[in-house]
Parts: structure tokens; sequence; C-alpha cells
């Protein structure tokens, strides 16, 4: 397993990410677990020599001049959404935090000799990742953001396969999911306060508590397999219920007749969903 770093002497990461629906030329072996580590990117629009791309169980942080960008990630073996979660440095005093238009257009990656190509739904290379030097250190951030993550048991179990279906669910797939859902029990709620989720292939999903709305990127896979993103949200209390997070902390995707459910690694069910 070829694993980031940071190469001794060696000198010379708004929702954004593809939606399922996107079929990159990715080799389908390819684990996301390898992709923890500290990467030099090269070959990436827009950005300068001294960039890396430091990648951790559920984060990234794209380094450059200003400091860095955070992303949330989710994978499925070979493919990969991304969405700006936050920034750090200099990066953070604009009005609004900077894009990576190539990073937020990457669906697929796939392993090389020396590390890795990032590529967008077309099958064109979005970057490519290899060891090599490291970020300078930023007043605003610790400096362990400089360094390569660990891959710990924690890290490993995050990556695990989720258990198997029940056998009276059936798979979701892409063309069932890009629909309006919200929870069981919710159909007679006032529409402003109704709890939803919306997945939209190109785009990735939005989806509410009641009160608080979240976007992020989602990926479908074989079996039901399902990842998505983490989502920001202001935090107004009510009397909803947790979609986003149901959509976050979902690890498989299954109809049961009209309605959507959401089950987590160890197969517990998050929430139910009907068409709305």
């Amino acid at each position: 397993m070829l694993t980031g770093c940071t190469a001794q002497g060696t000198g010379a990461a708004t929702p954004a990410g593809a939606g399922a629906g996107a079929s990159p030329s990715a080799a389908p072996a390819a684990d996301p677990l390898d992709l923890i580590g500290l990467w030099r990117v090269t070959g990436a629009e827009g950005e300068g020599a001294d960039t890396w791309l430091r990648i951790d169980a559920r984060e990234m942080q794209l380094w450059r001049d200003c400091g860095f960008i955070s992303w949330h990630w989710a994978a499925l073996p070979g493919r990969l959404t991304t969405s700006i979660s936050g920034a750090s440095g200099e990066c953070a005093e604009n009005a609004a935090i900077p894009d990576a238009p190539w990073l937020a257009s990457t669906v697929g990656f796939e392993p090389t000799a020396e590390g890795w190509l990032l590529r967008d739904a077309d099958g064109g290379v979005t970057a490519t990742l290899t060891i090599g030097g490291a970020p300078t250190p930023i007043p605003t951030s610790d400096e362990l953001y400089t360094r390569p993550p660990v891959v710990d048991a924690t890290t490993r179990a995050h990556f695990q396969p989720p258990v198997g279906l029940p056998g009276s669910l059936t798979p979701a797939t892409v063309e069932a999911l890009a629909l309006r859902w919200i929870p069981v029990g919710f159909e007679t709620a006032d529409d402003e306060t109704r709890p939803f989720v919306e997945f939209d292939t190109p785009d990735g999903y939005r989806a509410s508590d009641g009160c608080n709305g979240a976007r992020g990127g989602w990926l479908l896979g074989d079996g039901g397999l399902f990842a998505a993103t983490a989502a920001n949200m202001t935090l107004i209390g009510c009397d909803g219920a947790e979609v986003p997070g149901w959509v976050a902390g979902a690890r498989r995707a299954a109809l049961d007749g009209d309605e959507l459910v959401l089950l987590d690694d160890v197969g517990t069910e998050l929430g139910r969903l009907t068409q709305g």
C-alpha cells in the first residue's frame, strides 16, 4: 500500500463534487483508505508549485500560500465526492472561502507507481498526487496539519465495508434516490418546517432537519453501498428530524416498498423516508 508521507530533503484539498451518476474511468479496486496521507499536488488548474493535499479519514486540507482550505470528503472504491467545509490562515480572510474547481470536479481516483491520478466525470486528469515536501506551519492552525495523518485502528475501521442489507430490503438505485424525501411521520408537517433530503445527481444533496439547511455530495454503489459528505449547517434548535445526520452517517441505502431506508455500517436503521 502506498501511503502519502513527507519525504526528507524533497522540495521540488458551497458544496462541491460530483453526484452519484458520474462514471469516472478509475480503477474499481482503488481503496479509499490508501488515499490517507500528505500529497504534493501537480497538474491542477490554478494551483501553484507548492500545493499539498492532506487527506485524513473525514477531511482534506488543501494547502496553498494563504494557508489551507478544508473539505469534507466521502468515497467508494475508485470514486470520490467533496464539499468545502472551511478555511484557515489568510485563506479564511476573504469574504468567501477560495474555491478549487479542479477538486470540486474530481469524481474518481486511481493509483500510479508514485501516487494517484484524480479524474473528472469525463475521465480527464484533474491532478496528480505524489509524495514530496510539506507545507509551512501557520499560526492559526495546529502543526499536525503539516504532517501526514496516522493510519490507526480508528482510521481503518472508518473504511471497513458495512454489513449487508437485511433480506427484506432491496438496494436503492440512483434513479430511485434522485427525488425529494421526507421522514415517515412528517407527511402532514408544514412545508417550511418539514425535514427533507433531495438527492440531485449533478449537484449533490440538499437536506434540512426542519430548521437548519445542509448540502453535500453523495455516491451510490452496488448493493446499496452509500457514502455522503458531512454538511455544514446552522445550529437552530427545533423539533424536526436529524435528516442531514442520517445522510452523512449512512453506509447503505435501501428500499422497503415505497420507503427509503438509510442504514449505518453495522446495519442499524438511521431513518425511514417517503417521497415528498
